[in-house]
């Protein structure tokens, strides 16, 4: 979780919930229930747009986890939304701006993007590393913006350098 170490979400967040089915485990002559990861996303909207993300697998949709998650990564001024879960209530003491939603449309589409750049990306994923997806997706997501990138300004050094 290398990239919880930058500033913390604030402004507007937005938290979810979300399962992720191990597509895999059906096979063509019969079905069993399909294995599924919980993870937790959250989203900073800045404007009307997905400015950065952070996400964590969690093993259960317990309170505790979520609260942890959102101390860990949310500013303590920030307005949070929070897609309710069925089942899950999050005590909001120490937070300034907390009420739940039904929907949260940007939220949604964060998950839908990130489970289509896992499928495209990765095509025979390991469900015991999904934490290193999420946060190789977040890295890179957060990122998307930085045009000096690491590859890219060590080649632009070397080429406008003089020969030695």
């Amino acid at each position: 979780m290398g990239d919880l170490r930058q500033k913390r979400l604030h402004t507007a967040v937005g938290v979810g919930v979300y399962n992720i089915y191990n597509e895999m485990s059906e096979t063509y002559f019969f079905r069993r229930v399909k294995p599924k990861q919980r993870i937790i996303l959250a989203i900073e909207i800045m404007g009307t747009k997905v400015n950065r993300a952070f996400g964590n697998v969690i093993d259960e949709s317990k309170a505790q986890y979520v609260r942890d998650f959102i101390n860990r990564c949310v500013d303590k001024d920030a307005y949070i939304s929070m897609k309710e879960v069925r089942g899950l209530k999050i005590p909001h003491k120490g937070f300034l701006y907390f009420h739940y939603v039904d929907r949260f449309d940007a939220l949604d589409a964060h998950f839908n993007q990130f489970k289509k750049w896992l499928h495209a990306e990765r095509r025979h994923i390991d469900y015991d590393h999904l934490q290193g997806y999420l946060d190789e997706y977040n890295f890179r997501f957060n990122r998307r913006h930085n045009k000096k990138r690491d590859f890219e300004s060590v080649i632009r050094v070397m080429v406008g350098n003089e020969k030695t």
